[in-house]
Order: C-alpha cells, then structure tokens, then sequence
C-alpha cells in the first residue's frame, strides 16, 4: 500500500527521533557519562598534580581499593629496553602486562624471546603478568594489520578475563597501552593514578632515533595512550586507543585529549644491527623490510649521520650533546646499557666524565664502555671490528685515555660516552 505524502513526512519525523534516542544513549554508554569516581578521598592524596590538567581527582569507592595503573606491551625482542621501562617505573606501576606471539605481524615463526629469558627478570615479578598470545582455530589474517590488531587487543582480551586477587582490575583502573619503546614518564603515571583523566588520552612523547642523541624534529611522537577500566565489555580495545577507532563519531572526538611531554620514544634504538633487522622483518609496513634497506653498510651510514634509514621526506633529526633527559635506568652503573648513550667528542666526553665521576667513573678504577654496532660509526671504528667488543677506558680524574679496539690498528678519534654502560674493571 502506497503511503501519502502526509504519512511518509510523519514516519521520517519518527524515525529520526528514534534514531536520536538510540544515538543519545549508546553515546552516553560510551562517553561513561557515570563517573566511577564517588566517595572516598585520600587525606594524604597529592591536591594540585590533576589542577594543571583541567581534571579533577579520581575518588575510589573505598580505601581498600585504591586505583591501580596497568601497564600493557607487546614484547619482540626488545629485553634491554623492556628492563629500562620497568626500572624506571616500577614505582609508579602495580602491574606489568607483557605479551608475546610466536608469529611476526607479517605472520613469520618466531621464538618466545621473553618466554626463554623470564629467569633474567626475576626481580621484577611480584609485578609482571605475562601472556603468551593465543591464535584462534582457523585464524587467518587478511594482512599484516589483522595480525598486529589481534595481537595488541590480546593484551586486555585474553588477559583481563583471567585476573583474580590483587591483580583483578576495578571499575577506574588505569590503563596504559605502548610499544615497550614508549616509556611514559613516572610523573605522568602518578598523574594518571590520582586524576580523572579522559577516556582516550595520549601521553606524548619527545621522540628519539636510534639513541637519545637524535631528537625528531616536528611534533611530539603520538603514543602511548590511556584510558581506565570499564569491565570487560565496555573497556576501549588496546588497538582502537591507539589507532583512534571504534566508539561513534564525533563523540569519540569528545573523549580525546593530550598529554604533552608526557614519555620517551626511542625508535631504533637497538645495540646491535641484527636486533634492528629483526625488527625490520616483524614490521606491519612490508614496504619497510625491502632488501636495499637491509644493507648493513647503508644502516650504518645512516645512523652515522642521523639521517632516516627510509629516506623518509620530512624525516629530519637535531643531535642532541649531553642530554640528561633520559629514563632514570640509563643513569646508573648497574644497568650496563649501550642502548641509551652515543658517542660525544673527545672534550665534550671528558667534561660529561668529570661531571659525573661521582656517580659512574669511580676515579681510580679502569671501566669499560660497551659499543654496540650501531654506535661504532659515531666513533669512525669500522662496524666489523666493532661488534660485540668492549672497549677498557682509564679514567684517571684529570683526563681518560682511549684504546683501540683488541685486533684494530685504528684509534678511537672520540671518546666514546654511554653512561649506563660504565662499569668497573679492577683496580688501578
């Protein structure tokens, strides 16, 4: 039956007014318009750390159940750095999230890196929750991107569902979702535990490459990201926080905002060339894996002159000379790190060491710097005679003398300085 035009006008009024409510109420499903925040304040809780922010401080139900901060990662091969981040913030994390696949995002076997090493992370876990990444029956990802979004969902689908006792999450838990490159700074993590911080927020990162000594020019790095703990069901997806998605637009839009300075990202920031292959043949990007960017000798010029190994337009670094800004980790001796520091001059190094010589030279001592390959060509030793070597420096309290590398007949021309891979040798 044909309907008349007085009809048809008042069924389109209807359904958009029905198509108005649905729309209001998911939205409001999904912006958690009902703060978890309700009745409780801690007498001893900071009172100005949310104010700078626009944001109110978090309440917890109750004092027996504070809020907790969870921190999720992906896990490859990145061990060095995954002890930096947990060093650095222990104190201001409850929980470690680490997971691991023995499939690449491209879908290629590989071992369980963290898995066969965990005994070396004894210390650290009464906090770390791992997880080795389940593959459905039948799972057959399309492309890269499917793996990867996979992947990084399982973080927070097959792990959150299994948490019981203390590690179980409560309604407002923090939660915090990056690669383990990206290292939120504690003061950032204890803002996120004591505020009420939006829905989808991005902790922003000054963005290094291959060491703290290349600084990215142009905007902050937009990773990681946060958000808390709303049960199961309506908890963001790691992999929409991330990449922005899910939810409804615009009012997704409504529940973004920054944090600016907020972490540290160090892409390719790797001690040998093999680990930085590595993570080029795991990469969702294939087009970055491509044989003529795999030359070992081109990585090396590349890195040597801080230019992009994708000769990426826009992609542009300033070195950065004597920069403390730095996870507190690279900073002490115990760490023996080579993956935080690159080379400085000769003057500029014996100035950093006589600065410092309280703290990691030990006057009197000989020490040893770690050079690790894709620091050798800063310091214009032939990448073969570099690898895996160890290189004994003197330091005197007036001035240090380098050695040449055991087998090379070349001199160090600079004095290589990687503060947190200084360690004592024996006695002078």
């Amino acid at each position: 039956m044909l309907l008349r035009p007085a009809q048809r006008r008042r069924l389109i009024r209807v359904a958009v007014v029905l198509g108005l409510v649905w729309l209001f109420f998911h939205a409001a499903n999904e912006l958690d318009l009902s703060s978890p925040a309700t009745r409780w304040t801690s007498p001893n809780a900071p009172s100005d750390i949310c104010r700078p922010h626009g944001w109110k401080r978090f309440q917890p139900k109750s004092p027996e159940t504070p809020r907790k901060v969870y921190d999720l990662m992906m896990i490859n091969t990145e061990l060095d750095w995954l002890e930096i981040r947990l060093n650095s913030t222990w104190d201001a994390v409850d929980y470690f999230v680490l997971v691991e696949g023995r499939k690449t995002f491209t879908g290629l076997d590989k071992p369980l890196t963290l898995k066969d090493n965990l005994s070396k992370f004894a210390r650290y876990q009464s906090k770390i929750i791992y997880h080795e990444i389940e593959y459905p029956p039948g799972f057959k990802p399309r492309t890269a991107w499917d793996m990867e979004d996979h992947q990084r969902n399982s973080m927070l689908t097959q792990v959150f569902p299994h948490l019981a006792g203390r590690q179980a999450p409560n309604l407002g838990d923090a939660i915090v979702v990056s690669d383990v490159d990206e290292i939120p700074r504690p003061s950032t993590l204890a803002v996120l535990r004591e505020c009420q911080f939006p829905r989808r927020l991005t902790l922003r990162s000054r963005f290094y490459y291959y060491s703290f000594q290349y600084l990215h020019r142009g905007p902050e790095w937009a990773h990681p990201q946060a958000t808390y703990y709303q049960g199961l069901r309506k908890t963001l997806l790691p992999n929409d926080l991330r990449i922005g998605d899910g939810g409804i637009w615009p009012f997704k839009e409504w529940e973004k905002a920054d944090f600016w300075n907020a972490s540290w990202h160090c892409s390719s920031c790797f001690e040998t060339m093999d680990e930085l292959l590595t993570k080029m043949r795991s990469f969702s990007h294939r087009s970055m894996n491509a044989e003529k960017y795999r030359d070992r000798r081109r990585i090396a010029d590349r890195i040597r002159n801080g230019r992009d190994l994708w000769d990426r337009e826009g992609e542009e670094y300033d070195r950065i000379e004597n920069n403390l800004d730095v996870p507190s980790f690279c900073w002490k001796i115990e760490s023996g790190f080579a993956t935080c520091w690159i080379g400085t001059d000769r003057r500029q190094g014996l100035r950093i060491m006589r600065n410092r010589r309280d703290e990691w030279a030990f006057g009197g001592y000989f020490v040893y710097i770690r050079m690790g390959i894709w620091m050798a060509p800063a310091c214009g030793v032939p990448s073969e005679t570099a690898v895996g070597r160890r290189y004994p420096l003197k330091y005197t309290g007036e001035g240090a003398q380098t050695v040449a590398p055991p087998g090379s007949q070349h001199n160090l021309p600079y004095l290589l300085v990687i503060a947190p891979s200084v360690r004592p040798f024996h006695k002078h």
